[in-house]
Protein backbone atom coordinates (compact mmCIF):
# COMPACT_ATOMS: atom_id res chain seq x y z
CA UNK A 1 0.00 0.00 0.00
CA UNK A 2 1.15 3.42 -1.16
CA UNK A 3 -0.21 6.96 0.34
CA UNK A 4 -0.90 8.88 -2.24
CA UNK A 5 -0.60 12.90 -1.93
CA UNK A 6 -2.54 15.23 -3.58
CA UNK A 7 -1.55 18.66 -3.72
CA UNK A 8 -4.04 20.90 -3.63
CA UNK A 9 -4.10 23.95 -5.82
CA UNK A 10 -5.69 27.39 -4.33
CA UNK A 11 -6.76 29.74 -6.42
CA UNK A 12 -5.08 33.31 -6.49
CA UNK A 13 -7.09 36.07 -4.76
CA UNK A 14 -5.10 39.15 -6.67
CA UNK A 15 -5.63 42.57 -6.16
CA UNK A 16 -3.81 45.66 -8.47
CA UNK A 17 -3.94 48.96 -7.53
CA UNK A 18 -3.22 52.12 -9.55
CA UNK A 19 0.34 53.27 -7.89
CA UNK A 20 0.61 56.83 -9.57
CA UNK A 21 -1.89 58.09 -7.75
CA UNK A 22 0.84 58.24 -4.47
CA UNK A 23 2.13 61.11 -6.78
CA UNK A 24 -1.13 63.16 -8.26
CA UNK A 25 -3.76 64.82 -6.02
CA UNK A 26 -5.13 63.71 -3.69
CA UNK A 27 -2.89 62.10 -2.78
CA UNK A 28 -5.04 60.00 -0.17
CA UNK A 29 -6.33 57.87 -2.42
CA UNK A 30 -3.12 56.29 -3.88
CA UNK A 31 -1.85 55.97 -0.05
CA UNK A 32 -5.42 54.62 0.78
CA UNK A 33 -5.19 51.67 -1.79
CA UNK A 34 -1.71 50.60 -1.19
CA UNK A 35 -2.39 50.31 3.25
CA UNK A 36 -5.97 48.75 2.46
CA UNK A 37 -3.88 45.98 0.05
CA UNK A 38 -1.93 45.32 3.33
CA UNK A 39 -4.64 45.32 5.50
CA UNK A 40 -6.49 43.22 2.83
CA UNK A 41 -3.72 40.66 2.50
CA UNK A 42 -3.18 40.77 6.31
CA UNK A 43 -6.94 39.57 6.86
CA UNK A 44 -6.31 36.88 4.69
CA UNK A 45 -8.51 38.21 1.75
CA UNK A 46 -5.86 38.21 -0.89
CA UNK A 47 -2.97 35.82 -2.29
CA UNK A 48 -1.12 39.33 -3.11
CA UNK A 49 -1.03 42.99 -4.51
CA UNK A 50 1.02 44.94 -6.59
CA UNK A 51 1.32 48.29 -7.01
CA UNK A 52 0.87 49.23 -10.65
CA UNK A 53 2.20 52.42 -12.88
CA UNK A 54 0.51 51.36 -16.27
CA UNK A 55 -1.66 47.64 -17.47
CA UNK A 56 1.74 46.34 -19.15
CA UNK A 57 3.19 46.65 -15.77
CA UNK A 58 0.08 45.02 -13.97
CA UNK A 59 -1.14 42.18 -16.39
CA UNK A 60 2.81 40.87 -16.37
CA UNK A 61 2.77 40.87 -13.18
CA UNK A 62 -0.30 38.84 -12.83
CA UNK A 63 1.15 36.47 -15.52
CA UNK A 64 4.41 35.97 -13.89
CA UNK A 65 2.57 36.00 -10.04
CA UNK A 66 2.69 32.03 -9.80
CA UNK A 67 2.07 31.12 -13.21
CA UNK A 68 0.34 28.29 -13.60
CA UNK A 69 -2.07 28.82 -10.76
CA UNK A 70 -5.88 29.98 -11.40
CA UNK A 71 -7.05 32.78 -10.74
CA UNK A 72 -10.32 32.75 -8.59
CA UNK A 73 -10.66 36.66 -8.27
CA UNK A 74 -8.77 39.89 -9.16
CA UNK A 75 -9.57 43.42 -8.25
CA UNK A 76 -8.39 46.08 -9.73
CA UNK A 77 -8.51 49.54 -7.61
CA UNK A 78 -8.29 52.90 -9.23
CA UNK A 79 -9.99 55.25 -11.13
CA UNK A 80 -12.62 54.76 -13.67
CA UNK A 81 -15.31 56.47 -15.75
CA UNK A 82 -18.48 54.90 -17.67
CA UNK A 83 -16.61 51.42 -19.62
CA UNK A 84 -13.09 52.81 -18.53
CA UNK A 85 -10.69 51.93 -16.08
CA UNK A 86 -7.60 54.10 -15.26
CA UNK A 87 -3.93 53.86 -14.38
CA UNK A 88 -2.82 57.79 -14.38
CA UNK A 89 -4.11 59.03 -17.90
CA UNK A 90 -4.06 55.61 -19.52
CA UNK A 91 -7.01 53.76 -20.42
CA UNK A 92 -8.04 50.02 -20.55
CA UNK A 93 -11.46 49.64 -21.98
CA UNK A 94 -13.53 47.67 -24.40
CA UNK A 95 -11.07 48.31 -27.43
CA UNK A 96 -8.57 46.08 -25.39
CA UNK A 97 -10.48 43.14 -26.14
CA UNK A 98 -9.99 43.30 -30.04
CA UNK A 99 -7.47 41.39 -31.59
CA UNK A 100 -4.60 42.99 -32.32
CA UNK A 101 -4.48 45.55 -29.21
CA UNK A 102 -1.04 45.37 -27.54
CA UNK A 103 -2.87 44.43 -24.13
CA UNK A 104 -5.11 41.86 -25.77
CA UNK A 105 -1.97 39.05 -25.28
CA UNK A 106 -1.95 39.89 -21.84
CA UNK A 107 -5.66 39.66 -21.71
CA UNK A 108 -5.57 36.70 -23.37
CA UNK A 109 -2.99 34.19 -20.82
CA UNK A 110 -5.17 36.23 -17.99
CA UNK A 111 -8.18 34.50 -19.82
CA UNK A 112 -6.52 31.31 -19.41
CA UNK A 113 -5.63 31.53 -15.83
CA UNK A 114 -9.44 32.40 -14.39
CA UNK A 115 -11.15 29.53 -12.76
CA UNK A 116 -15.53 29.10 -14.38
CA UNK A 117 -16.17 30.90 -10.85
CA UNK A 118 -13.95 33.82 -11.42
CA UNK A 119 -14.19 37.52 -10.19
CA UNK A 120 -12.84 40.20 -11.74
CA UNK A 121 -14.13 42.94 -9.71
CA UNK A 122 -13.60 46.94 -10.60
CA UNK A 123 -13.55 48.74 -7.43
CA UNK A 124 -13.58 52.28 -9.09
CA UNK A 125 -16.27 54.98 -10.02
CA UNK A 126 -18.28 54.49 -12.57
CA UNK A 127 -16.86 52.11 -14.76
CA UNK A 128 -20.05 49.68 -14.70
CA UNK A 129 -21.81 53.38 -15.07
CA UNK A 130 -24.07 54.53 -18.22
CA UNK A 131 -24.27 52.16 -21.92
CA UNK A 132 -20.80 51.79 -22.04
CA UNK A 133 -20.10 50.69 -18.65
CA UNK A 134 -22.74 48.16 -19.43
CA UNK A 135 -21.00 47.07 -22.84
CA UNK A 136 -17.99 47.11 -21.08
CA UNK A 137 -18.81 44.73 -18.68
CA UNK A 138 -20.46 42.24 -20.85
CA UNK A 139 -17.77 42.41 -23.28
CA UNK A 140 -15.19 41.26 -20.59
CA UNK A 141 -17.52 39.02 -18.89
CA UNK A 142 -17.95 37.18 -22.45
CA UNK A 143 -14.23 37.17 -23.09
CA UNK A 144 -12.63 36.24 -19.95
CA UNK A 145 -15.91 33.81 -18.83
CA UNK A 146 -15.45 35.64 -15.34
CA UNK A 147 -18.27 37.22 -13.65
CA UNK A 148 -17.55 41.19 -13.69
CA UNK A 149 -18.54 43.24 -11.15
CA UNK A 150 -18.30 46.88 -10.62
CA UNK A 151 -20.23 50.36 -9.60
CA UNK A 152 -22.15 52.43 -11.42
CA UNK A 153 -21.61 56.07 -9.72
CA UNK A 154 -19.40 57.97 -7.43
CA UNK A 155 -18.60 55.05 -5.12
CA UNK A 156 -16.78 56.97 -1.88
CA UNK A 157 -16.35 55.19 1.13
CA UNK A 158 -19.16 53.27 1.52
CA UNK A 159 -18.50 51.47 -2.11
CA UNK A 160 -22.18 51.58 -3.17
CA UNK A 161 -23.62 50.87 -6.54
CA UNK A 162 -21.99 47.51 -7.31
CA UNK A 163 -23.32 45.85 -9.93
CA UNK A 164 -22.80 42.07 -11.04
CA UNK A 165 -22.90 40.75 -14.81
CA UNK A 166 -22.32 36.81 -15.51
CA UNK A 167 -21.25 35.58 -19.07
CA UNK A 168 -24.20 35.95 -21.59
CA UNK A 169 -26.00 37.98 -19.45
CA UNK A 170 -26.75 41.95 -20.82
Amino acid sequence: RHAILLRVQKALRLLVYDATQRARKPTGLGLAWQVGSHLYRGLGRLSAAFGATSFESALGWIEQYEPGTPISELQFWGHGKWGRIFIDREVLDASALRAGHPLRPRLDALRERVTSDALLWFRTCETLGARRGQDFAAALADFSGATVAGHTFVIGFFQSGLQVLRPGMK
